[in-house]
Parts: C-alpha cells; sequence; structure tokens
C-alpha cells in the first residue's frame, strides 16, 4: 500500500471515531437532560408554576467552594420561591430561597472563569446568615433578571 492510501485510511478512521464519539456523547446529554427533566417534574419542582426555565443553562460555581467549585451545564428554574438548577454531571443540585437574596447582578467572570460573556450572579444569605453568591450563563439572561425583579418587588 502506498503512504497517500494509509494516510487517506488514518484520517477515515479518526473522523469516524470523532463523529461516534461526538453522537455518544450528545446522546449521553440528551437522555440526562431527558430523565433530569422528568424527576423535576416528578418532584415538583418543574410544575406550571415556574417562571423561567434554561435547560441548557451553565454553572460557574459557588463562592464558598472558592477555586475547586463543580462547573457544568445543567438546568435552571425560576419560581415564586426559589432559584433550583440542577448540575447533569455529577448529579448535584442547588436552591437558593428568593428572601435570602441581597443582590442581582452580572459579570463577564466568576471565580476567575470566564465565557466572555455576562453571567447572571447572585448574591444571597446562606441559613447561617453568612454572604455567598453564585454565577450562570444563561440562554436569554435579560429575561432572567427581569422574572428575579418582578419576583423580588412583590
Amino acid at each position: 500500500m502506498s503512504n497517500a492510501v494509509i494516510i487517506s485510511l488514518a484520517v477515515l478512521g479518526f473522523l469516524f471515531l470523532f463523529f461516534t464519539i461526538s453522537v455518544i456523547t450528545s446522546l449521553i446529554f440528551h437522555n440526562l437532560k431527558n430523565s433530569r427533566i422528568c424527576r423535576l417534574k416528578t418532584d415538583g419542582i418543574l410544575s406550571d408554576n415556574f417562571l423561567y426555565l434554561d435547560e441548557k443553562a451553565i454553572f460557574f460555581g459557588i463562592k464558598t467552594s472558592g477555586f475547586r467549585t463543580l462547573r457544568g451545564n445543567g438546568i435552571f428554574i425560576i419560581t415564586e420561591k426559589q432559584i433550583y438548577f440542577s448540575l447533569f454531571l455529577p448529579d448535584k443540585e442547588y436552591k437558593i430561597k428568593i428572601d435570602s437574596i441581597e443582590e442581582i447582578r452580572t459579570g463577564k467572570s466568576f471565580l476567575g472563569k470566564t465565557k466572555f460573556r455576562e453571567l447572571l450572579i447572585i448574591d444571597f444569605k446562606e441559613n447561617d446568615a453568612r454572604l455567598n453568591s453564585a454565577a450562570w450563563l444563561l440562554s436569554d439572561l435579560n429575561q432572567a433578571i427581569e422574572t428575579l425583579e418582578k419576583i423580588l418587588k412583590r
């Protein structure tokens, strides 16, 4: 076999492997999202009374966890009583009570991490009255901020 044929077969093999891994990864995340949505409906978190939903939110972490905080994709929900976020991997949930929110702000980075787009940053009080912060990259940042501001005015 000539070198050109060997190189062509190697490139085709690499492309096939890349495509296969991409499809499998996409299917895994799709299944994770769907199973998480079903669980949220069953638990009553994702019911008809949610005010904002983002199935493609990216979590930038919790301030008190520092630089070792988890970052990842998940489902972000705003209800009348709480902000709820569920990470896909690992299976972890975060809940922030609306009445514990101190400030809603935006920024391009959080805990030294950035995507060069505006993030939603929520400053809130923990149960022990410590101030903490969390940040997300959302599909519709303006809608999320408007929703939170309406709730907080009530």
